[in-house]
Order: structure tokens, then sequence, then C-alpha cells
């Protein structure tokens, strides 16, 4: 049996298989089972008012066409297709390498609540919220251009290495950004 995406689809054509009165049976016990306790001529209307529908309904509506051959339809993610599908009792389903398919996915373990942290008689030491840290020591800028070798005019960048290495990454600096760079006395 191939299923389309619409489970009313899969009713009706479950519906045309059978033969009209057992149709009628059908509705007639669905009807009766809701409207227990009700008058039958209430119960008769409503049957034969939703066999009329179902009647005009079926009159109205186009012949769905039967899908190509090889054509698959998933009975639990109603994908389409001709490859990734394996047979199962009641149809297809989409192979175990369809990982978007519902049916391939693993659920996620519900998560556990937060665990509760038992009340003590013990009382917590208070902690002073006026506490500021110590400022870090301050850095001037001799301190700093003592150790750097060469100093990029164009941008923020400076070096601290020497010689070729020095060299070659002054070079690649200017060639890749286009800047200037100037190299300090004492780098060599």
């Amino acid at each position: 049996m191939t299923t389309g995406a619409d489970p009313f689809d899969v009713l009706r054509r479950m519906l045309e298989a059978l033969p009209d009165t057992a149709v009628e049976g059908f509705i007639d016990a669905v009807v009766r089972g809701i409207l227990q306790g009700m008058a039958d001529e209430v119960a008769d209307h409503v049957v034969a008012s939703i066999v009329e529908r179902i009647a005009t309904a079926a009159a109205s509506t186009p012949e769905l066409p039967d899908p190509p051959p090889g054509q698959r339809t998933c009975e639990l993610c109603n994908r389409n297709g001709t490859r990734r599908f394996m047979q199962t009792a009641t149809g297809w389903r989409c192979s175990p390498t369809a990982t978007k398919c519902i049916g391939n996915q693993t659920p996620t373990p519900p998560k556990s609540p937060p665990a509760r942290v038992a009340a003590s008689d013990i009382p917590a030491k208070p902690i002073q919220r006026d506490v500021t840290p110590e400022p870090a020591a301050a850095t001037t800028a001799s301190d700093v251009d003592a150790e750097v070798t060469a100093r990029c005019r164009d941008c923020k960048r400076s070096w601290t290495h020497t010689g070729p290495v020095l060299a070659a990454l002054i070079q690649t600096h200017e060639e890749n950004r286009s800047h200037i760079v100037d190299v300090l006395a004492g780098a060599a």
C-alpha cells in the first residue's frame, strides 16, 4: 500500500476499496457511538448527511495518479523517492542512513531536574561587597619601547624580533598590507 502525504487521502483510499454498505455501516457505528442516548431519528439524519457529503466530495475529487514505478514514500516522514528505503510489514520506511527521517533520530533523554542542596544549620561566611581589586602596575612607554625593534607607521603593529626573522616579518607585512614599517635603532 502506498501512503500519501495526507492522512485523509489514506483514509479515502481505504474507504474507496470498501462497498458502499460497509462504509455506511462504519459511519453509522461511529455516529451512534458519539451520539449515545440521542434519538434514533437524529442519528439517522446525521449518518445520511455524512454519507451524502462523502458522495458529493468523491464525485468532485479527481483521482490521484499512481506514483511512478519504483517511487516509494516513507510512512513516518512522508519523504518520496526511489532510493534509500526499506520495506516493512506495513509499507516503506527510510533506510537507517537517512538521518533526517524521524524514525532514525535518537530521542534525547529528558533532562533531570537540578539536584537540590540540603539546607544547613552552619551559617555562611559573609561576603564583603565593597572590596575593590588592587590596580595593576602601570607600564611606562620606555619599558615597552625597550623591547620593540620595529613599528608600523600605518597601524598599531610592532615587532620584537631581530635579524633575518625581523626582515622577513617586515617584508611580509609591507607586501600584504601595503604599509610602511620603521626599523628602530639597535635592531640589527
